[in-house]
């Protein structure tokens, strides 16, 4: 997944989770919204 990330455009990212379980946060900036819609099409 890290390696699809730069492949797709990803230059930063960072990932959380509520410490109960119950959420899961996700920042992400993208260069352009065609490689990060094609990361989440592959993932």
């Amino acid at each position: 997944m890290r390696d699809s990330t730069l492949v797709h455009g990803c230059r930063f990212h960072q990932a959380w989770y509520a410490d109960d379980g119950t959420a899961f946060y996700a920042l992400a900036f993208w260069e352009t919204r065609d490689g990060a819609s094609s990361f989440f099409h592959e993932w």
